[in-house]
């Protein structure tokens, strides 16, 4: 997983408003009633509705809420009036407005669910407060992930999951939304019925989550989701903090279906994966091909769309399982005879074998995995009593 930060004052296309500098609240002084505000966006490089701009622009139609009062404008442009636009009387007092429309409320909310717009961005939060007058600065509350997606199928949904809170009710601190006790851990935004995905070109998808937090890796997953039900997934592989007006850009070539396996460095409960080198250990047994292995390691991950001919650990002994003809599939354990690898339907032949993490060897009593290349380009599999003839082994496990 790559992930650039992008500050909006830069070239590419922005999501977010940059804003003004920190402003008082203002809660001392009075504002006059005002049916109408004039709302400034301070100019970056991109436009908070429009993906195709430069400029940022209010567009005719957009809605605030100044102290729980609408207000519309007809207009379009950096700055704009809003006429009221609600039956209630126009606010006094200190003013704090929202948009959109939608977060504000008893308390203020940041949706668990957010809607995806083709060409636009409905997900942008953003605050102004003034202790008097007519003009609003707004600023932006969040940060924005965006994602940049190529590949085949339709997209129904992405899943943001975290350690910390990303959707609830918030309050305003140093311009940032801060999310409060009983937050939830994920958003969503919602696809509708579904945005069709191409090889060549790729599409834009924008998600707000809070800025100013420090993101733990281990809890960060994002989940992709077809409308034919299967999924693809990214996993932060460190912590990063997201800042106010900063986009965070993911590129990916999606491929639903996928089964992935993330890499680990001690064996305990559970089932592995196990690569030597830069391919997974499939169960030709000590004879593996160039082309035999269909799944693909990438970085720190492998990446199988079919999920079969893996081999795994399970109780320390070495597994495969063989999808043959028809769906019917069959259990294969690795046992060593008379020095030699070899397989049988019996887990109880099957050699019990451990891993040292920190030498990254694979071994079973007096064993060690070993491993050549022949000229022909065939990896060949054996086993030594000698420990310096072991390969390097890595383990992986499925990410739930």
């Amino acid at each position: 997983m790559i992930m650039k930060k992008l500050f909006f004052a830069t070239s590419v296309v922005a999501l977010c408003l940059a804003m003004s500098s920190c402003q008082s609240d203002g809660a001392d002084s009075p504002a006059p009633v005002s049916n109408t505000f004039t709302a400034a966006l301070e100019q970056v490089g991109g436009s908070r509705t429009a993906l195709d701009g430069k400029s940022v622009a209010w567009v005719e139609g957009d809605e605030i809420v100044v102290n729980g009062v609408k207000y519309m404008t007809s207009e379009s442009g950096t700055s704009a009036s809003f006429e009221k636009n609600d039956t209630k009387a126009a606010p006094t007092g200190a003013l704090k407005a929202y948009y959109p429309v939608s977060i504000y409320g008893n308390p203020t909310t940041l949706p668990a669910t957010q809607t995806y717009e083709d060409g636009k961005i409905s997900n942008c939060p953003m605050y102004a407060s003034v202790a008097s007058g007519n003009d609003l600065s707004f600023k932006n509350l969040c940060g924005v992930l965006e994602f940049v997606l190529t590949g085949s199928g339709t997209l129904s949904n992405i899943v943001v999951e975290a350690s910390e809170p990303l959707a609830g009710s918030f309050t305003v601190s140093d311009n940032k939304a801060v999310i409060g006790s009983g937050g939830s851990n994920t958003v969503t935004l919602d696809c509708g019925e579904g945005v069709t995905l191409d090889a060549a070109t790729p599409k834009y998808f924008h998600i707000a989550i809070p800025a100013g937090d420090s993101y733990t890796a281990s809890g960060f997953k994002v989940t992709f989701n077809s409308t034919d039900g299967k999924s693809d997934y990214m996993k932060a592989t460190k912590a990063f903090t997201i800042g106010r007006n900063t986009i965070y850009s993911f590129s990916r070539k999606l491929v639903f279906g996928s089964v992935f396996y993330e890499k680990v460095t001690s064996l305990s409960a559970g089932d592995y994966v196990i690569a030597v080198g830069s391919k997974a250990m499939y169960p030709q047994g000590k004879d593996m091909k160039p082309g035999d292995v269909s799944g693909i390691i990438s970085g720190d991950k492998i990446v199988d769309p079919n999920a079969t001919y893996i081999c795994t650990i399970t109780n320390r002994k070495v597994k495969f399982i063989v999808s043959g003809a028809g769906g019917k599939t069959e259990e294969k354990y690795l046992l060593v005879k008379n020095n030699k690898l070899e397989t049988s339907a019996k887990a109880s032949e099957a050699l019990q074998w451990s891993y040292d993490s920190d030498s990254h060897k694979f071994f079973s009593d007096s064993y060690y995995l070993v491993t050549t290349v022949e000229k022909d380009g065939t990896t060949k599999f054996s086993v030594s009593t000698s420990e310096s003839e072991a390969c390097n082994v890595t383990l992986y496990k499925k990410v739930e």
